[in-house]
């Protein structure tokens, strides 16, 4: 397991290069997918929980999570 704990994660929007609309924010917890390898393509996932929680805005916002399980062993595309 790895410790993120104290790191600061940079937020920055790509729809807007030129920068401008960054917040950063602490780690302040991270739990990282167990079959996790370093440079591997697979199970490279991690969860974060951030603090100060982001400010949702038209540059920044969450990615939707699949609300039904795919079966055992499909591989994304």
């Amino acid at each position: 397991m790895f410790n993120y704990l104290g790191l600061s994660a940079r937020v920055k929007a790509s729809v807007n290069p030129a920068g401008g609309h960054e917040q950063v924010v602490q780690i302040r917890r991270a739990s990282v997918h167990e079959n996790y390898e370093k440079g591997a393509k697979v199970d490279n996932i991690a969860l974060l929980v951030l603090q100060p929680e982001l400010k949702f805005n038209e540059f920044v916002q969450n990615i939707p999570i699949r609300k039904d399980v795919p079966p055992t062993g499909i591989r994304a595309k």
